[in-house]
């Protein structure tokens, strides 16, 4: 299954050790999945950067035809 996550480099629930090793941790649990990262987003990307959250969700479903 395609899958996609986004998120943004200051979002408190990924920073730290814990989440570095979530980041990490995710292709086994989620193989091929696409990762982005926002610079300078938080937690709430979709509200902080709608326009780079909806080009990469827009890039990511053209690649899936």
């Amino acid at each position: 299954q395609p899958a996609l996550f986004i998120a943004g480099t200051r979002d408190p629930v990924i920073a730290g050790k814990r989440g570095e090793v979530a980041i990490e941790q995710m292709a086994k649990a989620v193989p091929g999945v696409k990762k982005v990262m926002i610079d300078r987003a938080g937690h709430w990307i979709q509200q902080e950067r709608p326009a780079e959250v909806n080009a990469a969700v827009l890039e990511f479903l053209k690649a899936q035809k």
